[in-house]
C-alpha cells in the first residue's frame, strides 16, 4: 500500500502519507478513512504527496475529492508538494476546492490550526 493514514493529533488532524507509486485504489482507501472520522467529528487533513515517485492517470477520484472537500465536518486540508507537477496536477484538478498547497509540514500544520 502507497499511502499510510494516522492520526497527527488526535481528534482533529488526519494525515494520510502516500509514497511511492500511487494508484486509485490508495487514494479511495484514504477518502474511506477521512470520511469514516468525518461522519462523526469534525477532522483537518494533512496530505502529504512529498514521497510520491508515481501515479496512475486516474489516481484521483474528482467525485470522492468533491464530497471529501465539501463534507460538513472538513475543516481544511494542507496538501505537501515540493513537486512543481504535483502542484500543476493538484492545482488544475482542484479548482474551486478548499485546500493549500505548501512544501513544508511547519507551515501545512499552522494553516490547518487557523482553520479550527
Amino acid at each position: 500500500m502507497s499511502v499510510q493514514i494516522a492520526w497527527l493529533e488526535p481528534n482533529r488532524i488526519l494525515m494520510t502519507t502516500y509514497s511511492g507509486h500511487v494508484t486509485g485504489t490508495d487514494f479511495a482507501q484514504a477518502s474511506e478513512a477521512a470520511f469514516q472520522t468525518m461522519d462523526v467529528q469534525p477532522v483537518a487533513i494533512l496530505a502529504d504527496l512529498s514521497s510520491i515517485t508515481g501515479f496512475e492517470p486516474n489516481f484521483v477520484n474528482m467525485q470522492l475529492g468533491i464530497k471529501l472537500m465539501n463534507h460538513p465536518n472538513m475543516r481544511g486540508m494542507a496538501i505537501i508538494t515540493s513537486s512543481g507537477l504535483m502542484n500543476f496536477i493538484a492545482k488544475a484538478l482542484g479548482a474551486g476546492l478548499r485546500f493549500k498547497l505548501f512544501q513544508n509540514h511547519e507551515d501545512a500544520l499552522a494553516y490547518l490550526h487557523s482553520s479550527f
